[in-house]
């Protein structure tokens, strides 16, 4: 059965809104998240020095975090390309991600950054932003077109 492309691509639309929406919102609430180092990247100093911090707390936040993360990338993903493959892949792609990323920062702040400030940094972008939902996008998009 064909369904009206009008009324899809309405609905597509009405899911890109919805999922820049969710993403302004979780961008608006960031402060919720218990995150101390954060000035330590914008400093010139290499090590977290006298800086305290609960490292239990700032484990569950960024796990916390990243899970938001994820199940917003599943969202987007799922309303952009109406996949289960697309949906599945990307949600493995999200554990595989979380388990070697996280581990690999968490050990890199309680050890002082033994691989410097700046391995360290991008790692935690990974984890804070949707950097993988930018690049799972790129490699659906060009999927579809090449399946088409």
């Amino acid at each position: 059965m064909l369904q009206n492309p009008i009324a899809m691509n309405k609905y597509r639309v009405f899911g890109m809104i919805l999922c820049f929406l969710l993403f302004a919102i979780y961008r608006h609430f960031e402060g919720v998240f218990y995150d101390p180092i954060v000035g330590f990247f914008s400093s010139s100093s290499n090590s977290l020095g006298n800086l305290t911090y609960d490292f239990s707390l700032y484990t569950l936040s960024l796990i916390s975090r990243y899970l938001v993360n994820a199940a917003l990338t599943i969202l987007a993903v799922y309303i952009w390309f109406r996949s289960k493959k697309y949906t599945t892949y990307t949600l493995d792609t999200l554990l595989v991600v979380g388990v070697l990323v996280i581990p690999l920062f968490l050990s890199q702040v309680y050890f002082d950054f033994p691989f410097g400030k700046m391995f360290a940094f991008y790692l935690r972008r990974i984890i804070v932003y949707p950097i993988v939902l930018l690049l799972l996008l790129a490699v659906f998009y060009f999927d579809s077109q090449k399946n088409a």
